[in-house]
């Protein structure tokens, strides 16, 4: 079996965000280190997705053929949850890391968790998967405000670094 530098890629990051959750967990995980396992597995279901979808030759995601329960199926779900749960995380991570989280107000911290339940539940929804994946160059009526949303949080996250670097530099 050879492998692709298409393929090569996803593997080395899953690899590498295999390689950093392990010593984040030693010695007693803190609130900080959780976050930072949680974003490292999320980039890992993101990049390990992307790796057999492309192993399995796929690199068009056509929702119409995924049938619930086959391998292609169950990468996309992996693919989907990754790919939310990254900013996701990410978000947390940096809150957590800056010492604000007591300062936020609760239905901000709540909201972060939108993109992500939205997308696993259009994603588990078999009929509904259709409204994220694209179909060639056609995208889903839920894609463009998950990008948003997402983007939205790495903004939050920059401006949360920027500002703790500011302050504390």
């Amino acid at each position: 079996m050879s492998i692709t530098i298409v393929q090569l890629v996803p593997l080395a990051v899953t690899f590498f965000a295999l390689a950093l959750t392990g010593p984040a967990l030693n010695p007693a995980p803190t609130r900080v280190r959780k976050y930072f396992v949680l974003l490292n597995l999320s980039v890992f279901m993101w990049s390990f997705g992307v790796f057999m979808q492309f192993s399995g030759g796929n690199t068009v995601i056509d929702p119409t053929v995924m049938v619930f329960g086959s391998g292609a199926y169950l990468w996309f779900l992996l693919v989907v949850t990754g790919i939310t749960a990254t900013p996701t995380a990410w978000f947390f991570f940096a809150v957590e890391y800056a010492g604000i989280r007591d300062h936020m107000p609760r239905w901000l911290l709540r909201l972060a968790c939108a993109p992500q339940v939205l997308s696993i539940t259009f994603g588990v929804l078999n009929p509904w998967t259709q409204q994220i994946a694209r179909l060639g160059q056609e995208t889903g009526l839920v894609e463009y405000p998950a990008i948003a949303f997402a983007y939205s949080l790495v903004l939050a996250v920059l401006s949360v670094s920027g500002a703790y670097m500011l302050v504390r530099y």
